[in-house]
């Protein structure tokens, strides 16, 4: 039995460097999500969408590129 006790140590340190590890590789890369609009900046309802729009990206930090066409 004694034997057996550096091979389940370095088994459970393998282990727990794999898990600790693994969250760290599971990162995604950094997003970046293009919005456009069919309106013009200055239109009161896309002044508020825009405004929602950038609080939720600062939120989930991910880039934003925010277009307006009109």
């Amino acid at each position: 039995m004694l034997r057996f006790i550096p091979k389940i140590a370095a088994a459970a340190t393998v282990f727990a460097g794999v898990a600790l590890a693994a969250p760290a590789l599971a990162q995604e890369a950094h997003k970046t999500f293009y919005l456009l609009s069919h309106g013009g900046p200055s239109d009161a309802f896309w002044i508020d969408w825009n405004a929602g729009a950038t609080k939720a990206c600062d939120q989930l930090k991910v880039t934003c590129k925010i277009s307006f066409s009109g």
